[in-house]
């Protein structure tokens, strides 16, 4: 497309053919340990404990854990559905025991659906990346993202011998599995 705009005169180099390098950002794959999970748990807030606790058993990324609607949950046949990711897909994730106790515990927000409340706005958590830091910090624990989570999530998956294969039916439909 660039050369076309060079032909007509549109562009006057083609950018791509440029020296530009792009930084790659590099992260090693981290891991929550049991015991920094005691420590992480004991540290945070009351409303955002359930969060990652729940988080710990489904491994959804930050957006997806915060912006988790009640619409998107079925108890009675104990799934999550995930229409709005990362990847376009539509994931379904089984809710286990301990994702079920958690959820069951959790109040209804009736004004905004959202399932994890922040108690100091009245709506979902957004930019938590300061007051992760933070709780980080004071359980401390180094180098441990948001993200990690997932991470942890995989890895406890692992140990208990669950399949790293994610059964899918098409480019656009996953099922996730949670371990208990």
């Amino acid at each position: 497309m660039f050369n076309i705009g060079i032909l007509n005169k549109k562009v006057k180099e083609n950018l791509i053919n440029s020296n530009t390098k792009f930084k790659k950002k590099n992260y090693s794959v981290r891991f929550l340990t049991k015991p920094e999970e005691k420590r992480l748990l004991k540290v945070l807030p009351d409303s955002f404990r359930k969060l990652v606790k729940a988080d710990l058993n489904c491994g959804l990324r930050r957006e997806n854990i915060c912006e988790l609607d009640w619409k998107q949950i079925n108890m009675d046949l104990r799934y999550i559905e995930v229409l709005k990711n990362k990847g376009n897909k539509h994931i379904i994730l089984p809710i286990n025991d301990k994702l079920y106790d958690i959820l069951n515990e959790t109040p209804k927000d009736k004004r905004s659906g959202y399932v994890f409340i922040n108690p100091n706005t009245g709506d979902r958590y957004r930019n938590i990346e300061r007051m992760w830091k933070k709780w980080c910090k004071e359980a401390n624990i180094e180098n441990l993202r948001f993200h990690d989570l997932r991470h942890t999530v995989g890895t406890r998956m692992a140990e208990k011998g669950v399949p790293v294969a994610v059964y899918s039916f098409s480019d656009t439909f996953e099922i996730g599995f949670c371990y208990s």
